[in-house]
């Protein structure tokens, strides 16, 4: 009979979870929602920065188009003052995908699209980086490990 380290899991790799953003098949946390799997937050907000672009230029686009009719016809004062507290309203979801947008270009800069994916493996590693999840290389005896992909050093604690 084999020792349990002899034994290995054969695994098709067509079929193994991926990031859709960054590529690798490991992570603590899967985030699952329509467009992909994520292996985190980070990846999730820069996989999305189109969509949240797009959705930010459409408020803005429409609080114009709504503004310039409402001039042109020359409405009542108070039917002016309401279309402005509308368009205020409008504008705050613009204001909220801002904070997303700035975070996924951030992302972007960290990790590059498919950036764990090239000359990985499926590995059984234990520790991850703080920063943005990846995997970390860690040797017996080491204190701290940077990450490789994001360059964040840390803290290596056996529990």
């Amino acid at each position: 009979m084999t020792p349990p380290s002899d034994r290995y899991i054969a695994v098709d790799k067509s079929r193994v979870m991926r990031c859709q953003w960054c590529g690798t098949a490991e992570s603590r946390r899967w985030i699952r929602d329509e467009g992909g799997p994520w292996c985190s937050e980070a990846c999730q907000s820069a996989s999305r920065l189109e969509n949240e672009t797009c959705g930010a230029l459409f408020c803005v686009f429409s609080i114009l188009v709504i503004f310039s009719a409402s001039i042109q016809r020359g409405m009542v004062l108070d039917v002016t003052t309401g279309l402005i507290m509308i368009l205020f309203l409008l504008s705050c979801p613009a204001v909220l995908f801002g904070s997303s947008i700035m975070s996924g270009l951030q992302t972007r800069k960290q990790i590059p699209r498919y950036s764990r994916r090239a000359g990985r493996t499926l590995e059984t590693a234990g520790f991850f980086c703080a920063n943005c999840g990846g995997a970390l290389e860690v040797e017996v005896g080491m204190t701290m490990a940077e990450c490789a992909y994001c360059g964040a050093t840390n803290e290596i604690v056996m529990r």
